[in-house]
């Protein structure tokens, strides 16, 4: 029997040593209590994370061991395992658990804390099995930061947003909302590149952070746009707020290889109650904010019941998806007005191509209709492309839908003339294409040349060394025409129909034209008069000396392929935007 009990001894060793090594060879913490919650056994993880020497460890409370905080409120969260040994309940901690070594640093832990029976069902003891998390849990704050945070500036992104904004409307307070728009970061972004721009965006947002309230929500919504929402705010301290955030941003300056560049920042104010839908908020903001580029950007609006700027601005945002689509699915198609001339009956077909939207009942719409939504958006330049790619296909085909030899004018927007993509784009289109480039003529107005002299003359040289003409438009509409005319080198000048319809009625647009001829004369540039609508005004240009005639009076715009619209004489007649 004593030889039968010493070998069951050993056995129970033996198993106890490989339990023991096991416990000890596992990558998580394990720590086994007696019924008075004292330490048996102890593992080297476990240890190592609570920096306690095993040795030391064995024969103490575990609670002086393994301390356990809640990661919030740094309070001791160790009556929750009380239950183990008390009541033979199985606990888990599987989050906001912090262990707090004996050496006072910290990791996060997931614990799991099982009771030992014996075979009378009575707890004997515990088992306590933990791990570290630290690294799961900053994986996981990590990614909940970059789903919520803007990874270039590090504000609120659009969702955080769109989160805060929800919440504000539904908790009954008085807030107010910023929507604001960068002025003049596209120049930054084209001229010194987007790192370049890059930089900016972090910049202005560290600068914007700086004056707004610690408590109000600062995000990035995308591209050079952001917003605040301002809570509990008044309408006039929103506005207050808003105009030191345009003096801020107004004071600061970009400097690359020691050009200074300025930006602004436009401003749109509305008001965040309860009972009014988030989209409708940001509409109202966004609209502000259009008014006040509208206004002369750098400036801040605040939204208004019965803003009539700000409804005709919402239709001018109503048209952009159609916009959009209509550039995807050719929902455009291509007018032309011929352009005759006044000296040489036998000088090529001349047409100037105008552009129309169909709408889904078939009716063609002239650009008055969605051309402030073009510019507003930064669409101009795309719409550009694809006119004259649509102009060069009907040039190519040799079709029957345009005479063989016609040569066509063709607008181009003041945006496309600041893109260098666009150039890029407009040349490869050019030289690519087997028609031939005396047959193009591109139209810039005044207005858009004189704005930036220095790009237009670049873009101008660039086209004319492919062998394309161009032409200024609208000449006579801006306030200094002539000092700018030398300085642009252009083919050909439209006279502003301004002092072309009444021209035989009045002396003064008489002598105006007059003049403008004559300088041409010198300049060996080719004029045309625009706006003629009534037949008696071709003799009285004809002998000032214009070279063409563009008018309802002539022609009037028409489908290509379609027949030339027969003129009817009139004495006045609606006048022929250049725009269709």
């Amino acid at each position: 029997m004593d030889g039968l009990l010493e070998y069951r001894t050993r056995e129970l060793r033996h198993e106890r040593d490989q339990v023991a090594v096991m416990l000890d060879s596992i990558d998580e913490g394990v720590i086994s209590l007696d019924h008075e919650g004292h330490i048996q056994h102890i593992n080297p993880i476990a240890a190592e994370l609570c920096g306690w020497d095993p040795s030391l460890a064995r024969g103490r409370p575990w609670v002086r061991i393994l301390q356990l905080r809640h990661e919030g409120t740094l309070q001791s969260v160790a009556s929750q395992l009380e239950g183990v040994l008390q009541r033979g309940e199985v606990v888990h901690m599987s989050s906001q658990t912090l262990l707090v070594a004996r050496d006072g640093s910290e990791c996060a832990v997931e614990l799991k804390a099982s009771p030992v029976r014996r075979r009378n069902g009575d707890v004997e003891g515990a088992v306590l099995v933990f791990r570290d998390i630290s690294y799961r849990q900053a994986m996981i704050r990590r990614l909940n930061f970059q789903a919520h945070h803007d990874s270039l500036t590090g504000l609120h992104n659009r969702t955080a947003f769109d989160d805060a904004l929800t919440a504000a409307l539904a908790d009954g307070g008085f807030h107010q909302l910023l929507y604001l728009d960068l002025d003049f970061f596209k120049v930054v972004n084209d001229t010194c590149g987007h790192a370049a721009g890059d930089t900016v965006l972090r910049e202005l947002s560290a600068l914007m952070r700086a004056h707004v309230r610690e408590t109000d929500v600062l995000a990035r919504l995308g591209g050079d746009e952001f917003a605040v929402l301002l809570y509990r705010c008044s309408r006039e301290q929103a506005i207050e707020r808003a105009e030191a955030l345009c003096a801020a941003v107004s004071a600061y300056r970009y400097y690359d290889e020691g050009r200074p560049f300025q930006l602004g920042v436009s401003i749109g104010v509305a008001p965040v109650e309860s009972g009014v839908q988030a989209s409708e908020v940001l509409r109202q903001a966004d609209g502000a904010c259009y008014m006040a580029k509208q206004s002369g950007r750098n400036q801040v609006h605040a939204y208004h019941d019965g803003d009539a700027g700000f409804e005709r601005a919402q239709r001018e945002v109503q048209w952009l998806p159609l916009l959009h689509e209509a550039l995807e699915n050719d929902r455009f198609t291509l007018y032309i007005q011929p352009i005759r001339s006044l000296s040489d009956a036998t000088s090529k077909p001349y047409y100037e191509v105008l552009l129309r939207y169909v709408n889904d009942a078939g009716e063609h719409l002239a650009p008055a209709h969605f051309m402030a939504t073009a510019e507003r958006f930064g669409l101009m330049p795309e719409i550009d492309i694809w006119v004259v790619t649509q102009a060069l296909q009907v040039l190519e085909s040799d079709d029957g839908r345009i005479e063989s030899d016609a040569v066509l004018a063709i607008n181009l927007s003041g945006q496309s003339m600041g893109d260098l993509r666009m150039r890029d784009q407009l040349a490869a289109l050019v030289t690519q294409s087997s028609v031939m480039p005396q047959r193009l003529c591109f139209e810039i107005t005044e207005t858009a040349a004189i704005s930036n002299l220095a790009q237009a003359r670049e873009f101008i040289y660039s086209m004319r060394r492919l062998g394309c003409s161009f032409a200024l438009d609208d000449f006579g509409s801006g306030m200094s025409s002539f000092a700018y005319l030398k300085e642009l080198p252009v083919n050909q000048l439209k006279i502003d129909g301004a002092f072309v319809r009444n021209l035989t009625r009045d002396s003064l647009d008489a002598a105006i034209v007059s003049a403008i001829c004559g300088i041409c004369a010198q300049m060996g540039i080719i004029t045309v008069a625009e706006y003629v609508e009534r037949l008696e005004l071709i003799p009285a240009l004809e002998l000032i000396g214009v070279d063409f005639v563009q008018g309802y009076g002539i022609g009037r715009p028409h489908p290509i392929g379609a027949p030339l619209i027969p003129i009817i004489p009139r004495n006045n007649g609606p006048a022929a935007s250049l725009q269709g």
